[in-house]
């Protein structure tokens, strides 16, 4: 199975649907192909940096998408997750009656929970005249938060960030201590605590419901920048 945190699964693991790689030198019109395939499909990875035969010429920080127009109706950069807008509404409507999308403006929606789940920035929007650009960040996650990385274990497995990921993507809704145990198969509250929750919780990557009552019963978590 594909490991997105192993560098030699990065190079060489065999290019398929859900994965992808591309030159570092790749052009952004040339980049949205691949980007806006793996949008209206499943998603997957779309590696940048890594040439097809495992050679690493350098690793992008950011890629910038890049569409023809403008944004619709009372939609702008600043509110791009809050009002959705179809330009020919009935053609969405059918597409939704008909399961082809699962909701309006999935694809934004879909874009920042995915952003989150994977620790990196909010997706950046700006327009010009005639063009609206996406912009996507990365960082050396994994130096920002060594205390996930090196965490001691209490599982076979080292602690991965995809561990943490697959957390964060959890928590795109609320969700309780218990919820969030469960779902990654543990037990040990004390090592979850010490292991993921409050290293979440220093790092600002999850929030508590009850801010104000932190040891509530009803206390719940859910990943920074998500509405409950």
């Amino acid at each position: 199975m594909f490991n997105p945190d192993s560098i030699n699964d990065l190079r060489y693991y065999t290019e398929k649907q859900i994965i992808d790689r591309k030159s570092a030198r790749i052009a952004a019109r040339d980049f949205s192909v691949p980007v806006v395939a793996m949008a209206n499909a499943d998603g997957g990875y779309l590696i940048v940096g890594i040439e097809d035969d495992g050679t690493i010429t350098g690793i992008d920080d950011h890629f910038i998408v890049e569409s023809p127009g403008v944004l619709p109706g009372m939609v702008r950069v600043d509110n791009i997750r809050d009002f959705h807008f179809s330009r020919n509404p009935k053609i969405v409507e059918l597409l939704n009656e008909y399961d082809f999308v699962k909701e309006f403006g999935e694809g934004v929606d879909r874009i920042f929970r995915d952003m989150i789940a994977a620790g990196l920035p909010d997706p950046l929007y700006k327009q010009s005249e005639f063009m609206l650009y996406a912009e996507l960040r990365n960082h050396n996650w994994s130096l920002k938060m060594p205390a996930l990385v090196n965490a001691p274990q209490d599982t076979p497995q080292d602690v991965t960030i995809a561990d943490v990921a697959k957390i964060l993507a959890f928590c795109t809704q609320a969700r309780s201590r218990l919820e969030i145990m469960t779902y990654m198969n543990m037990t040990d509250r004390k090592n979850f605590n010490r292991r993921f929750l409050k290293p979440l919780l220093d790092d600002g990557r999850l929030r508590m419901t009850l801010p104000d009552k932190p040891t509530s019963r009803y206390q719940k978590y859910i990943a920074v920048g998500m509405r409950e």
